[in-house]
């Protein structure tokens, strides 16, 4: 398979692009050592990854109130509408809660993004199938700051989406919710 990925060279994106790989996949990245701005770029980044076979919307945009992952997942959508391709966005748990007393835009995007998945799937003919993945912490450099709660590898993330491509074609998993347990 083609897969084409936001954000590949680093954290989540990267342990996902490395899955791929050793999987025997071809991945075309998406980022800016790649030619792309992301958020500025969204046509490009659809125009270029037309012809693969799955997109990865990982790249959420810390620096910026707009995260564009919404707006990326639409466009792939669009434009390839009633064919069998899968994107699988890689959201957040933090899409489930509601910040009290303070404005968390990150919470927000990634809520918008879990409604746009949903909203997705309740149309008639599901092609291409769209999969958002929820992980909670993940151990990755932009929230090394937490320390006050367990995190996920960016490779149980990885695993989840090879999990996901590997399911039949008539199969379809609309979300997975992920969080580190810890025992003992």
């Amino acid at each position: 398979m083609k897969i084409g990925i936001t954000g590949h060279t680093d954290g989540i994106g990267k342990a996902i692009a490395e899955a791929c790989e050793t999987a025997g996949h071809e991945v075309v990245g998406f980022s800016r050592t790649t030619g792309y701005h992301l958020f500025k770029d969204l046509e490009a980044v659809v125009n270029d990854a037309e012809d693969c076979d799955v997109f990865i919307n990982n790249r959420y945009n810390y620096h910026s109130e707009q995260s564009g992952q919404v707006e990326l997942l639409y466009r792939m959508y669009e434009r390839w509408i009633g064919k069998d391709k899968r994107i699988i966005n890689i959201g957040s748990r933090a899409g489930t809660y509601v910040a009290v007393g303070k404005i968390d835009r990150y919470s927000v995007h990634k809520r918008a993004l879990d409604a746009a998945t949903d909203q997705l799937n309740l149309l008639r003919d599901m092609r291409p199938r769209v999969t958002t993945l929820k992980p909670g912490y993940v151990d990755t450099e932009s929230i090394k700051h937490i320390t006050s709660n367990p995190k996920l590898k960016p490779e149980a993330v990885a695993e989840a989406v090879m999990w996901v491509l590997n399911q039949p074609r008539m199969v379809h998993i609309s979300s997975i919710s992920m969080a580190h347990m810890q025992f003992g």
